[in-house]
């Protein structure tokens, strides 16, 4: 899948560069510069992306350390009421079985604390990385001349302001809708 988005914002930049370049206003002074950057490469290839993930990793390893072993805990409890249920008194059987009904839940209530603690420590760790990334790339964008920039995932991260045609679409559907009326 992640192939098949790559291609398309490969086509879509080519697609992009033949239309802007085709066109005079796009095409006079300043030559198109498209460049593609892979965000995801930028940030394992750093070190300040690899800390980022290496503190999001160990984390997540203290949390799978934890939960298997509740899990496996859990495990050996219900083998032990599987093996010795019989055996025991209708009571004994009925605690054994609430316990461990209750440490499921309970198991079941930490995995998804550590799930939405893991999403909220990944943002506060990955976050400022991804900010400041973008302001890298913006002043990259301007300082070498880029018409845009493309993140081979997501499209455009970056784009000279000179080839946004929002207000000049804005002012024509004005323009439009005033001729209707």
């Amino acid at each position: 899948m992640n192939s098949i988005k790559g291609i398309f914002t490969v086509l879509s930049a080519v697609l992009l560069l033949v239309v802007f370049s085709s066109y005079p206003a796009f095409a006079g002074d300043k030559a198109l510069k498209v460049g593609i950057i892979n965000i995801q490469k930028v940030v394992a290839l750093s070190k300040v992306g690899q800390e980022a993930r290496d503190a999001v990793k160990a984390k997540f390893d203290e949390y799978q350390v934890k939960l298997r072993k509740e899990e496996e805990s859990l495990v050996a409890l219900k083998d032990d009421i599987e093996k010795k249920g019989a055996v025991w008194s209708e009571e004994i059987r009925t605690e054994k079985q609430r316990e461990f009904e209750r440490r499921v839940k309970a198991l079941e209530d930490e995995s998804k604390y550590a799930t939405n603690d893991m999403k909220e420590f990944e943002k506060k760790k990955v976050e400022p990385v991804l900010q400041e990334l973008e302001a890298i790339i913006d002043d990259f964008g301007k300082k070498e001349n880029y018409s845009m920039i493309l993140d081979a995932s997501r499209g455009v991260i970056y784009m000279d302001e000179a080839l946004d045609i929002s207000a000049a679409v804005a002012a024509e559907l004005d323009k439009r809708k005033g001729e209707k009326k």
